[in-house]
């Protein structure tokens, strides 16, 4: 086929070639099936050129003629824009279809190389860098600043800078529910919150810093957050009604247990049932063992001490202060068992100014006020102790003689020695009992001397020999004043006081 070479404003075109509007504004270059424009530098004027491909039969194809030698990291096949330098975001190309003058575009690509398909780009890569790279241990995506970007490098995805999210949902592939990892060897993973005071502070209860907030409905024992440890145990578990679990033991600088409104705070323990079985335990973690160190302190509202356990496990007396209405009550027993207060000091720690059991008047009362008194269950006082020490009998009161109350005597045993002589005993009356009953089992008989150990003075002692064997009690210089010796019989008699430092015989009774 004879082709005809056209020479026209600088082109030279071989073949059938189409000018449309020549020498206007929007100019058309048609090229046709088989043709080709000559030399391959080809400008045209104006704005809007279009360069039109009419095949109908093929698809029309753009390619280039350079070799593999020729393209480089830096030299394209195809280098395709304006001699002018753009400004930011400009476009330099787009993709569109259509008719003329009536095109859809389908996007285009500006200065910094970012793409969009409508009329904003969304974003201009700093310091010259590509916004989305890739490399052969993953791809990166800048978000408009360096040291913001998502990154993944293979194995892990990772956003450099804080990641915020109205609604954030992740699947773990091994049982499709959510799951957040991080932390190293070095650093910890951290929850950070950038709520303010104000939004923390509201009074809608729930509008905290954080909030944990379960989507569905669960049972109210259901377990709505737990703790995990790397061996899958559970040391700690909230349920849906708010119940905490804890395996070992809560921990705090300043541990705080308060109940909102006018809900008491309770501690309750579940042990199972058995001998060794304890309700609670309230323990320190320091073995106290100074005198007044406490173990557990009662206080009403922030500083007022009502009531303490020291380390002994005393509580304390001025804990049970009497009120202007009703005074202190201790109330027990019942209808088969009595009211017991039981001392557990031992002989080394009482003495005769030292009592296993006292009862003591915190303040200085008059000394005609009642320090103690026993009432009847009418109000009417039995037997009372005034401050000074009187002590006064209500009229029912039963009186053993003059001066002695009703008690049990003691009963003192003495056995044989074996030697052909007088039993030795060493008698220590009973502090406050005034009656002793002697059986001597020696039929050589039995010598008595009296012990001063733990004796009041004012103390009254009798002494009566209910055996066979006769008892001899022993004149001894400045421990007893004796009419002499006395040798008991059987329901013989003698009776001592105690005054000051010795015991003075006061009578005797040979029956």
């Amino acid at each position: 086929m004879t082709r005809a070479l056209l020479v026209f404003a600088g082109f030279v075109i071989a073949g059938a070639v189409s000018f449309a509007q020549v020498g206007g504004r929007g100019r058309n270059v048609a090229f046709v099936d088989g043709t080709t424009i000559s030399p391959t530098s080809v400008q045209a004027s104006g704005t809007a050129d279009q360069f039109v491909c009419t095949a109908t039969t093929a698809v029309c194809e753009v390619e280039t003629a350079t070799n593999a030698t020729t393209m480089t990291a830096t030299v394209p096949a195809f280098d395709i824009g304006p001699t002018a330098t753009p400004d930011a975001n400009d476009r330099l190309a787009c993709f569109s279809y259509g008719a003329t003058g009536s095109k859809t575009r389908a996007v285009c690509v500006d200065k910094e190389g970012d793409t969009s398909a409508t009329g904003a780009f969304n974003s201009s890569v700093a310091s010259g860098n590509q916004a989305y790279t890739c490399t052969n241990t993953g791809c990166r995506l800048s978000l408009g600043n360096t040291a913001r970007y998502f990154v993944d490098d293979g194995t892990n995805l990772e956003a450099v800078a804080p990641m915020q999210a109205t609604t954030f949902n992740a699947t773990d592939a091994t049982n499709a529910s959510a799951l957040f990892s991080g932390g190293s060897a070095t650093n910890a993973m951290y929850f950070q919150s950038n709520t303010t005071d104000a939004f923390t502070a509201a009074a809608t209860g729930y509008d905290s810093a954080f909030v944990f907030k379960l989507n569905e409905n669960i049972g109210d024992n259901d377990i709505g957050f737990s703790v995990i440890a790397s061996n899958n145990s559970i040391p700690f578990y909230l349920q849906e009604n708010g119940q905490a679990t804890f395996a070992g033991a809560v921990r705090s600088g300043t541990a705080v247990f308060e109940a909102n409104g006018s809900t008491s705070v309770f501690l309750q323990g579940k042990p199972a049932d058995g001998a060794s079985a304890v309700a609670m335990v309230l323990r320190s973690t320091t073995n106290h063992a100074t005198s007044g160190a406490k173990l557990v302190s009662v206080r009403n509202n922030t500083t007022s001490e009502v009531s303490f356990i020291d380390y002994l496990g005393n509580l304390s007396g001025n804990s049970y202060a009497a009120t202007a209405t009703s005074g202190s009550s201790f109330t027990g027993g019942n209808s088969s068992t009595s009211l017991t207060m039981t001392s557990n000091a031992t002989d080394s720690v009482t003495s005769g100014s030292v009592p296993a059991i006292r009862l003591k008047a915190g303040v200085d009362i008059a000394s005609a006020d009642l320090a103690l008194a026993v009432e009847r269950h009418d109000g009417a006082i039995a037997f009372s102790i005034q401050e000074d020490g009187q002590i006064t009998f209500g009229a029912s009161t039963q009186i053993l003689n003059v001066g002695y109350f009703m008690q049990s005597a003691a009963a003192i045993t003495i056995a044989d020695n074996g030697g052909g002589t007088a039993a030795a005993y060493t008698w220590q009356p009973s502090y406050g009992r005034a009656l002793t009953h002697f059986t001597c089992n020696d039929a050589d008989g039995c010598d008595i001397t009296l012990s001063e150990t733990n004796i009041g003075s004012g103390v009254h002692h009798r002494a009566i020999n209910v055996s066979a064997n006769n008892i001899t009690f022993t004149d001894t210089a400045g421990v007893t004043e004796m009419a002499g010796n006395f040798t008991a019989g059987q329901w013989d008699t003698i009776e001592f006081v105690y005054v000051t430092d010795r015991f003075v015989e006061i009578g005797r009774s040979n029956n």
